[in-house]
């Protein structure tokens, strides 16, 4: 599964040597220093910090620009908010205007066709009273054709609970091998 192992050149070794870390935090003999070390030897725990005095004014400049941002954005929001309610409330009364325009039209179309429907209903009283006799008669007979159907149905389901009755499935239990091969 592997190669033979092959003896080291003294090149091999240059390439592959890899050289140590040249920090503060290490000694000469090369041992690491730890930190907290290192920072007693340091001194810098002596020394006293001070902080420049236009870092204040840096400070403060940043805070009053970052709260006159925050301004800003929230005017910018209202008045995108304002316009938006604007355009709505625009939007609705034109869908309204349209509305009332489209009824307008409807009574206007509704009053013209009533007054031809009554002109022609003179012309014409005596055939159009015939065609609605005729229609009222054809929905009767449909009616009693329902309600003569809907009994029947009725009165079979009442038989086949009361047991009188078989129904198709009892009828097909009871036939024999040559009946239902004769009915396919």
């Amino acid at each position: 599964m592997r190669s033979p192992p092959r003896k080291l050149t003294a090149q091999d070794q240059l390439d592959w040597k890899i050289p140590p870390c040249i920090s503060n935090w290490k000694n000469a003999k090369g041992y690491t220093i730890p930190l907290h070390m290192r920072l007693q030897a340091d001194g810098r725990t002596l020394q006293d910090t001070s902080i420049n005095e236009r870092f204040a004014t840096f400070a403060d400049s940043m805070y009053a620009a970052e709260k006159q941002a925050r301004k800003e954005v929230e005017e910018r929001n209202k008045v995108q908010e304002t316009i938006k309610v604007a355009l709505a409330a625009k939007r609705e009364r034109e869908i309204r205007e349209a509305a009332t325009l489209a009824r307008a039209e409807k009574a206007g179309l509704m009053a013209s066709s009533i007054s031809k429907f009554n002109s022609e209903l003179r012309k014409d009283e005596g055939s159009v009273r015939r065609e609605e006799k005729e229609l009222e008669e054809a929905k009767k007979e449909r009616d009693a054709l329902r309600y003569q159907r809907k009994r029947e149905i009725e009165r079979d389901r009442r038989m086949e609970v009361a047991g009188k009755k078989n129904s198709k499935s009892m009828r097909d239990e009871e036939r024999d091998i040559s009946e239902k091969i004769a009915l396919g």
